[in-house]
């Protein structure tokens, strides 16, 4: 097979595939790809102060079951503390929006999932006394160890989805990104 061949059959598998997954039929399939999509861990909640605004860095793990790799591109999300109190009572502090320009989670499977660690910048607000009320309440919600505490995402993004020579996305499609994190292990504290 010469080179030239190879590059054409290259090019119409990929048309082949691309067209396969930009049909209104499965849309449902880069749907049903967020199934297979979570978020592992969150790493590290760190606060800052430009003086302007109150800033929130929040280091999150995510994993691809999936056996192709992912891109989320040009993600808009908002990020919010759910707590939940034993006394039944579910208190939700929306942190703010964080944008992402692009997120590459590799793929991988099942037993063996592709992984990448993102820090998404949350914007809390401007230095006022509302949204020093905001990190009041943060700091309750995930100060209590009491409190059964979620990390939540939502919003949309442009998906891709890795091909041999590049990746397929459908040109002005969003889908729903709904995330949710919640600890097997609730903080506890130790008393001696």
């Amino acid at each position: 097979m010469t080179a030239k061949s190879k590059i054409l059959s290259s090019i119409c598998a990929g048309l082949a595939l691309a067209s396969t997954l930009l049909s209104p039929a499965n849309a449902q399939d880069v749907a049903a790809k967020f199934a297979n999509v979570s978020i592992v861990s969150v790493d590290r909640m760190s606060l800052s102060n430009s003086g302007v605004a109150f800033w929130v860095a929040v280091d999150i793990t995510l994993k691809n079951a999936n056996p192709e790799s992912i891109k989320f591109r040009r993600a808009d999300l908002e990020v919010s503390i759910k707590s939940a109190h034993p006394d039944a009572v579910v208190e939700t502090v929306d942190l703010g929006p964080s944008h992402l320009l692009e997120i590459v989670i590799p793929g991988g499977s099942v037993t063996n999932p592709g992984t990448v660690r993102v820090t998404a910048n949350v914007l809390l607000g401007p230095a006022t006394d509302g949204t020093v009320v905001k990190l009041v309440q943060l700091f309750n919600a995930i100060g209590d160890p009491g409190n059964n505490v979620s990390l939540l995402l939502h919003g949309s993004s442009e998906v891709g989805v890795s091909l041999p020579n590049g990746w397929v996305f459908k040109q002005g499609e969003r889908y729903e990104v709904d995330l949710t994190f919640t600890p097997t292990l609730q903080r506890k504290v130790l008393i001696n």
